[in-house]
């Protein structure tokens, strides 16, 4: 099986910080050859959770961790719950797909050399 050597386009109901993780990422991953036809369905997944991550934090910040609750005054915003676990689920994805510091490794970030303009009108001994 040959990796895919165009990203899939991007699923219409991805937004967000999902939807830049999945181009960004995906970009990345597709010029490394590290993507295949086979892992679509868990990378579009992985860039949901991250959004839905992404929005979770959002609401921590705007509501705090503790919200009015009608019967007993203040409540954990169910937010930070969410948060938690989705925040397990998104590393397990990142390690699969090479988006941790250690797992990195399996890429090569270097940049292609730019040509010397000189080099265009003099040739170097």
């Amino acid at each position: 099986m040959e990796p895919i050597s165009k990203l899939w386009p991007t699923p219409r109901d991805l937004t967000g910080a999902g939807r830049k993780l999945f181009n960004e990422a995906g970009k990345i991953l597709v010029e490394q050859r590290k993507l295949y036809e086979l892992d679509k369905t868990a990378f579009v997944h992985m860039c949901k959770t991250h959004s839905i991550v992404s929005e979770c934090q959002k609401d921590l910040v705007e509501h705090g961790v503790s919200i009015p609750s009608p019967q007993q005054g203040l409540k954990k915003n169910p937010a930070s719950t969410i948060l938690k676990s989705e925040e397990t689920t998104l590393m397990k994805y990142f390690e699969k797909f090479y988006l941790t510091p250690q797992d990195r490794e399996g890429i090569d970030f270097k940049e292609k050399p730019k040509k010397n303009q000189k080099e265009k009108f003099f040739k170097v001994a």
